[in-house]
């Protein structure tokens, strides 16, 4: 076991290295701009305490207009050492500004943006100075608004403030957005992991913990970035952090969290829904497969709400003649909308958001799916969500116009960000006539298995398209081995949202019998690496489930005993699933074991 710790002393010396590539790539403000720009068009928003000096005010605006950027984000030239390496590890600065929907980070200091992306795109006027909380929430508002026009610099006469407020909770949660409990669990594993090394491996423990020490002089040694706290943290890095972390630990419990308000001032709300009779949610049970129409169901999965932890318990049947899987019985309208609520928008907003915006080569991918049968001039993507396909396809469609479709609000606000050119709400099968034969393809990733009706939906799709247009459709693959495997913690079953999940064959035959040519079927390449992550995140939160959730109960100390210890015993076992996630995609991408698959389709 002694290799271990060898191994992560060659890992954090290579993550040195790394982030002192990015750290290169980082610009660094000149004193080139000429005072006084008060009619520049941009704005600068700070924290308190910190003094934005005239001299690094104009070297700040003439970089934001010579860049043509509208978003800048002031990193102090003294930023403290471990803020600094959280910012590194959180933002690459050679994708940050030519990926449209990569989250705002910010080094927690100041900011500058135009008055044209405050007022015009983002519709919002903060005052000059915001709390260390809300200058984080700020810059991820901004960030989507800003498009390719956002990036981060040095700012050598920035002084950084007294390092008082990092180690709050909501500070750290505001700060790192959605990753929050998961950084902060990978913090402790990091200091436990060096710990453990040094008592039962000593040799080989203390290498893993010199390299953990001179990572900071390897990162920013001879650089721009020159933490005032560089050559302390170089010496006292392990007891500074696990104290840090203490205290972070410590504030989640004393600190006033806006979240919890939030969760109490809606806690009526599902006091009142909860009352009602549970079987309102469901339509009745339905005894034949609603694709092939025979009656020989049986039961596949029986599993509860493991994502948001709402009560009640779903069903997914097999057609034993077609192999189609299907909710039965199936959510009502209204049963729809009390488990989508809070999950892509209010409470569970941030996280959404976050898992959206974390892989736009994914997006790009799917983009392809046509490459060589068509260039598309008009594109519709049908469940959107929040645009963030449109926004990373235009890349790889310059030319194309890229429309969304949701039942969501959120869809009005990226077409005010630019990310799409028009947004439709409401359902595609009642929007698709006044769509009639416009769009050149029509996408539906992972949206189909959310619909009641596959055949109407893919009428509605048939209907939007012209002659020889494309359907792109990605579904979750019922036949992949990992369904069996894991049994109700496979992510793809995801209850109680799933309501129909055909097999490709059954997509293939629908398609062909709805007036489609099949053009590409994709099986591997549709695969996404999640599968044991997935899973162990799942049996975790089935066994300690969230806790600050207004439709359950308040939760008392033992809850957040069994909470901590479930999460902190049970981390290395997610960062082992993660690891074998990425060792099995590339295997399961060319053998077509997959727990997804794309199919295109033309319409004759």
């Amino acid at each position: 076991m002694e290799w271990i710790w060898y191994i992560l002393a060659v890992l954090w010396l290579l993550d040195a290295l790394r982030m002192r590539g990015r750290l290169s790539a980082i610009a660094t403000l000149k004193g080139d701009g000429e005072t006084g720009l008060s009619r520049s068009g941009f704005r600068v928003v700070h924290t308190p305490g910190v003094v934005v000096d005239e001299r690094t005010r104009a070297a700040a605006f003439a970089h934001a207009a010579r860049q043509d950027l509208d978003l800048l984000d002031l990193v102090p030239g003294d930023t403290p050492t471990l803020l600094s390496l959280n910012l590194l590890q959180l933002v690459d600065p050679d994708t940050y500004r030519r990926n449209r929907v990569a989250i705002g980070y910010t080094s927690g200091f100041a900011m500058v943006a135009s008055e044209d992306l405050l007022s015009r795109r983002a519709q919002l006027n903060p005052p000059s100075e915001l709390s260390a909380t809300e200058l984080p929430e700020l810059a991820r508002a901004l960030r989507k608004f800003a498009g390719e026009k956002a990036d981060v610099v040095i700012a050598p006469g920035l002084r950084a403030t007294r390092d008082r407020f990092s180690n709050e909770w909501p500070v750290w949660v505001a700060s790192v957005a959605g990753n929050a409990h998961g950084l902060f669990m990978l913090r402790l594993l990091m200091q436990l992991a060096v710990l453990a090394g040094v008592v039962f491996y000593p040799r080989a423990g203390l290498v893993a913990l010199a390299a953990l020490h001179l990572q900071p002089l390897l990162t920013f040694l001879g650089t721009p970035l020159m933490p005032r706290d560089l050559w302390l943290v170089t010496l006292l890095r392990t007891p500074l952090d696990l104290i840090g972390w203490i205290r972070t630990c410590y504030s989640r419990f004393t600190t006033p969290d806006p979240r919890k308000a939030q969760i109490e001032a809606r806690r009526p709300h599902y006091a009142e829904l909860l009352k009602r009779d549970p079987a309102r949610y469901f339509e009745p049970r339905r005894a034949d497969c609603p694709l092939c129409g025979s009656a020989n169901l049986a039961v596949r999965v029986r599993n509860s709400d493991l994502i948001q932890c709402k009560p009640g318990t779903f069903t997914l049947e097999q057609c034993g003649s077609c192999g189609h899987t299907f909710q039965n019985p199936r959510l009502s309208l209204e049963g729809l909308d009390f488990y989508y609520a809070d999950f892509y928008d209010g409470l569970g907003g941030q996280v959404a958001e976050t898992m959206f915006r974390a892989r736009p080569g994914l997006y790009e991918a799917r983009a392809h799916a046509v490459a060589g049968i068509i260039e598309p001039a008009r594109w519709l993507d049908v469940g959107t969500g929040q645009g963030h396909f449109c926004a990373a396809a235009r890349r790889v469609w310059p030319k194309a116009e890229f429309d969304g479709l949701d039942i969501s609000e959120t869809i009005d606000e990226a077409v005010r960000a630019g990310w799409m050119n028009r947004g439709y709400r409401g359902f595609f099968p009642d929007q698709a006539d006044r769509l009639r034969g416009f769009y050149d393809v029509v996408s539906m990733f992972h949206c189909l298995e959310h619909t009641p009706d596959v055949r109407r939906e893919l009428r509605a799709v048939h209907t939007a398209l012209r002659p020889g247009g494309l359907a792109v459709i990605e579904n979750p693959n019922p036949e992949c081995v990992f369904g069996s495997l894991f049994g109700r913690f496979w992510l793809p079953w995801f209850q109680p949202q799933h309501l129909n999940m055909p097999t490709v064959a059954n997509l293939r035959k629908a398609l062909e019998q709805e007036g489609f040519e099949i053009k590409r079927v994709q099986v591997g390449e549709a695969h996404l690496p999640i599968d044991c992550f997935a899973a162990v995140m799942l049996l975790f939160g089935w066994i300690s489930p969230k806790l600050a959730l207004p439709w359950q109960p308040r939760p008392r100390w033992y809850h957040h005993v069994r909470h901590f210890a479930v999460w902190v015993l049970g981390f290395p076992l997610i960062l082992l699933s993660m690891m074998l996630d990425w060792a099995l995609g590339p295997l399961c991408r060319r053998m077509g074991v997959s727990n997804a698959f794309r199919v295109v389709a033309a319409r004759r």
